[in-house]
């Protein structure tokens, strides 16, 4: 056996000395952390699970803000097996709590607030909360904790052994802030087959950096802008996805940005913004929310640029794009990736429609889900027999081929 997400995206880096993190807070610079450091911090962060007591399957829910330690711990958790529950650092102790009954975790990983001031605001404070009342184990991602101490201790990293793990086994459960519990589980051919798709479809190379104003808790910021830099060890730039300041200040370094809908619509609304023509990023990339048209056209007024909106579902990850290069057509979300299969179905009787009339969007490919966590009955709602998801998402296909989101059933 073998470990599908450490021998094709992790393993690259071991040894490497090209940059993957040039810096991971709201100002650039810093010294950046190579593949190399990266892989090692990996390493170490899997011997600290595993000295905790965590066995692959175990689930692990973190809490946390997006930096390279939370990225080595997810990474770290795929090396020894441990299935990461990412949730929103802000989020309150209900919904952790909520969380917490249903996946029951072995572990949850928050982090203390920065800086000196004794009344700064706890990263994870609601999930640390619920974690005391449910009885469950928490460490803190920083100084003083075992994890928190695994950042200094790669040089044991060489010694850890990826554990043996199947393409269907899961990495990671998923859980909306809203709407009904379920834990999408996603496995790791499921974010494999995501990051290499994606690095071809929008032509990454080892020379890009892409500035990643994404959401650490969801799957796009925690696997699939990072898939996609590891595969091809390219680098990032890691910024609060609501910092539009540090977003800009980033800007220049940065040739290729990944956001949601928020970053580009506080960007639009931060006095100064624009970019010419050659400098900053080549392409600028919305990986799962839809930009709103007037969004959409005041960046086209500011950069000159058409920014490349991507469709993307909690069960399936980024499941349509435009190529890296060509048109970005208005109102579209481009193409099903190369290894996705979409149709149009009626709303009323499942069948498939013709081009052009809109119907249910639903998907087949390998990065479609295997279920909600230990829920048959809601996954049998959404998975159909031939293998096919009822994104429950209305869409249409026009005579090209591109696939245009209109609304929800």
């Amino acid at each position: 056996m073998a470990n599908p997400l450490y021998d094709m995206l992790l393993a690259r880096g071991e040894g490497s000395d090209a940059p993957f993190l040039i810096q991971s807070g709201p100002q650039p610079g810093g010294d950046p952390i190579s593949h190399g450091a990266f892989h090692d911090l990996t390493g170490a962060m899997a011997n600290a699970l595993t000295e905790l007591g965590l066995v692959p399957g175990d689930r692990m829910v973190t809490a946390l803000p997006t930096s390279a330690l939370y990225l080595g711990l997810v990474y770290g958790a795929v090396r020894a097996g441990v299935v990461v529950v990412p949730l929103d650092p802000a989020g309150d102790a209900a919904m952790a709590a909520r969380v917490i009954a249903d996946c029951t975790p072995a572990l949850v990983v928050t982090e203390a607030g920065g800086g000196d001031d004794d009344s700064a605001p706890e990263a994870g404070a609601g999930a640390r909360e619920a974690a005391a009342a449910a009885g469950v184990r928490c460490e803190r991602l920083g100084p003083g904790g075992r994890l928190g101490a695994a950042a200094t201790a790669t040089g044991a990293a060489a010694a850890q052994e990826p554990m043996d793990r199947e393409p269907d086994d899961p990495v990671a459960l998923f859980y909306a802030p809203d709407g009904p519990l379920r834990g999408v589980i996603a496995t790791q051919m499921n974010l494999l087959s995501t990051a290499l798709t994606l690095s071809d479809l929008w032509r990454l190379w080892d020379s890009d950096v892409v500035l990643h104003a994404l959401p650490g808790w969801a799957r796009d910021g925690a696997f699939a802008a990072p898939g996609t830099m590891l595969e091809v060890g390219g680098a990032m730039i890691l910024v609060p996805a609501d910092d539009p300041e540090a977003t800009m200040q980033a800007l220049p370094q940065a040739t290729v940005m990944m956001g949601r809908a928020d970053p580009y619509a506080r960007l639009i609304g931060t006095p100064g913004f624009a970019v010419q023509e050659g400098d900053g990023p080549r392409v600028f990339i919305a990986c799962w929310d839809r930009v709103a048209e007037p969004d959409l056209a005041a960046f086209h007024d500011r950069t000159g640029q058409r920014i490349l909106q991507a469709y993307g579902i909690a069960e399936a990850g980024i499941v349509a794009s435009p190529p890296g290069e060509g048109e970005r057509r208005a109102g579209s979300v481009g193409f099903p990736l190369p290894d996705v299969e979409l149709r149009i179905t009626d709303p009323a009787d499942g069948k498939p429609l013709p081009d052009g009339e809109t119907g249910v969007v639903e998907l087949r490919g390998p990065n479609v889900f295997p279920g909600y966590w230990a829920q048959p009955e809601a996954t049998a709602e959404v998975l159909r027999a031939d293998g096919f998801l009822v994104t429950g998402d209305l869409g249409r296909i026009d005579e090209d081929g591109y696939v245009q989101i209109v609304g929800r059933v």
